[in-house]
C-alpha cells in the first residue's frame, strides 16, 4: 500500500462534532507518525450515524454552552473536513435515500479529483450496521473496484456475528468492488485495554489541549482522560464506551495491514521487532563479544535517557494484543524521535506463559521478575543482568519508569511511594504508573514528541485518585504533578 495517499475517505459511525473532529484528527496524526504521511493530505471523514447529545454526558461539561463547544473546535479542520449525514443506515435507522445519493455524488467527485494520487478508503462500522450500510452503497451503484487494494473494511466483534450477517457482509463487499482479504476484524475484549494505553501514552492530556489551541477545550479533554479507561458501559455510560470503540477502530485502521494477520502473527512480529531493535545477538560472534556489545548499548541508553515500559501481565490471552501494541508504540517512538526504547516486562505472582513471554525469553534477552512490583521497594533488584550497575538507590540510571496499575496487591504497594520519593528527590526524571485495568489511566504521559530534558518534570498531569498512593505526603509533590502552565 502506498504510504503517502493524497486522499483518505473514512466511513464510520461517530457523531457529535466533538468526537468526530477528534477522531479524524487523531487518525491523521497517528498515520503520519507511523507511516510518514504528510500533514497536508486531504482527509474526508464521513459520519454515517448521529450519536445524540444525551448519549455523551461524560464528554461535554453540562454547564457549557453547546455552541461554545462547537465553535471552540473549529480550528481543528485545517486539514480535516467532516461531512455528517444523519440517519443513514445502521441499527433502528430508516435510510435517507436522497441524502445518501448526494453523499455518493460527493464521493465520486472526490475520487475523480484524485485520480492521479493515492486514494485510501476505510469503513469502520458495527457489525449489525455493516450489511444495511454496504447495501446502500451497492444500490446507489458505488463501485470501489479501481481502489480495491486501498479499500479496507474493519468489522467489529466478529465473534458476535451470526453466519447470515457475515455472509451478507462479504457478498455486499464484493458487490461494491472490495477484496475479501481487505475485510479485517477486531474484538473489543482483546483490543480495548491496549488502545486505552496507547492513546494516552501517545496522546497525553497536554497533547490534546495544545492540538486544539483552545483554552475552553482543556476541561473537556481532562474529563475524557480521566474516564476513558472504562472497559464497559456500566461504569461511565454509553458515551465513554462508544468513544473508545470508535477511537479503537480508527487507530486499528491507521496501523495498516498487520491487523488482518491474526493475533499470534501480530504479537510475534511486533515483539521480535522490538527485540531486534534493542539487541539482537550476532551468532557469528562469541558470547563474550555479544555481552560486551549489549552492555555498550545500555550504557548509551543510560547516557541519553530511555522510555521504559513496565506493565502487569496476568498471563491471559486477552493481554497479547494490547501488549504487542504498546511494544510497537514504544519502538516507533525511537524511530520517530531518536529515543532509545527499553521494555521491562513485569509479572505479579504465578501466571500462565504468554506468547510475548516466550518471544522475549528466546535468546535469553529478558529476565522476568516474579515479584515485579517490589523491585523499586524493599525486595531484590532483578534487572542487573541487563542494566549493569543499576541498584534501587541508583534510580537515575533509568530516567523513564512506567509501572503497573491499580491491581497491585497491598503487600507490594511499598514500591510505589519509593518511586515517587525517588522522583521528588531528583533520582528519577519521570514516574508514571499505567495500567491495563478497567478503572483507567491514572497518570497521563505528555506528548512524546515534546518531551525533552528541560520540560519532562513540568509536563506531567497526575490523577490523585489512585489507591496506590494512600498515605503519601502530597505537599511535597503537588506542584510537580500539575500540567505545565499555558
Amino acid at each position: 500500500m502506498n504510504a503517502r495517499p493524497s486522499l483518505v475517505l473514512l466511513f464510520g459511525f461517530c457523531g457529535n462534532l466533538f468526537t468526530e473532529k477528534l477522531l479524524w484528527g487523531l487518525f491523521v496524526d497517528f498515520r503520519q507518525r507511523m507511516h510518514g504521511i504528510p500533514r497536508n493530505l486531504k482527509v474526508l471523514g464521513i459520519d454515517l450515524q448521529e450519536i445524540a447529545a444525551e448519549q455523551l454526558p461524560n464528554f461535554i461539561d453540562q454547564r457549557a454552552d453547546a455552541g461554545k463547544v462547537n465553535r471552540s473546535l473549529t480550528g481543528w479542520n485545517e486539514f480535516v473536513k467532516t461531512f455528517t449525514y444523519r440517519n443513514i443506515g445502521g441499527e433502528h435507522r430508516r435510510p435517507d435515500s436522497a441524502k445518501f445519493g448526494r453523499l455518493c455524488q460527493e464521493v465520486r467527485r472526490w475520487m475523480a479529483e484524485h485520480q492521479d494520487g493515492q486514494v485510501q478508503i476505510y469503513f469502520a462500522l458495527p457489525h449489525t450496521a455493516m450489511p444495511p450500510t454496504l447495501k446502500l452503497f451497492a444500490d446507489a451503484g458505488m463501485d470501489f473496484r479501481s481502489y480495491a487494494d486501498q479499500t479496507s473494511l474493519l468489522l467489529e466483534k466478529p465473534s458476535a456475528i451470526d453466519l447470515e450477517t457475515l455472509q451478507t457482509t462479504k457478498r455486499l463487499s464484493t458487490r461494491i468492488g472490495m477484496k475479501l482479504d481487505r475485510v479485517r476484524q477486531i474484538e473489543h475484549w482483546r483490543f480495548k485495554p491496549g488502545f486505552n494505553q496507547m492513546i494516552h501514552v501517545l496522546y497525553g492530556n497536554t497533547t490534546l489541549n495544545e492540538a486544539f489551541h483552545r483554552p475552553f477545550v482543556k476541561r473537556i479533554i481532562l474529563r475524557v482522560s480521566e474516564m476513558i479507561g472504562s472497559n464497559g458501559r456500566e461504569y461511565h455510560g454509553v458515551g465513554v464506551d462508544s468513544f473508545l470503540n470508535h477511537m479503537m477502530f480508527f487507530f486499528g485502521l491507521a496501523l495498516g495491514n498487520p491487523l488482518d494477520e491474526g493475533p499470534e502473527r501480530v504479537n510475534n512480529m511486533i515483539t521480535h521487532r522490538l527485540a531486534r531493535h534493542v539487541f539482537d545477538p550476532n551468532p557469528e560472534q562469541t558470547e563474550e563479544e555479544n555481552l560486551r556489545l549489549e552492555q555498550e548499548l545500555y550504557q548509551r541508553i543510560n547516557a541519553r535517557g530511555c522510555y521504559g515500559v513496565c506493565h502487569e501481565d496476568r498471563g491471559g490471552s486477552d493481554q497479547a494484543i494490547p501488549t504487542a501494541m504498546i511494544v510497537q508504540l514504544v519502538a516507533q517512538s525511537n524511530r520517530l524521535f531518536g529515543t532509545p526504547v527499553v521494555l521491562i516486562h513485569q509479572k505479579n505472582g504465578p501466571t500462565k506463559t504468554t506468547q510475548l513471554e516466550v518471544d522475549f525469553q528466546k535468546g535469553d534477552r529478558w529476565e522476568y521478575v516474579a515479584d515485579g512490583y517490589s523491585c523499586f521497594g524493599t525486595r531484590e533488584w532483578r534487572f542487573s543482568q541487563y542494566l549493569q550497575g543499576l541498584r534501587p538507590e541508583g534510580h537515575g540510571s533509568l530516567p523513564f519508569v512506567l509501572s503497573g496499575g491499580e491491581s497491585i496487591p497491598p503487600e507490594h504497594q511499598d514500591g510505589y511511594p519509593a518511586l515517587v520519593t525517588a522522583f521528588l528527590d531528583g533520582k528519577l526524571d519521570l514516574f508514571m504508573p499505567l495500567e491495563f485495568q478497567e478503572i483507567g489511566i491514572r497518570i497521563v504521559m505528555p506528548w512524546l514528541q515534546q518531551l525533552d530534558a528541560t520540560s519532562r518534570d513540568e509536563r506531567v498531569w497526575f490523577h490523585r485518585g489512585s489507591d496506590a498512593f494512600r498515605g503519601f505526603d502530597w505537599s511535597k509533590g503537588q506542584q510537580l504533578w500539575l500540567p505545565r502552565a499555558a
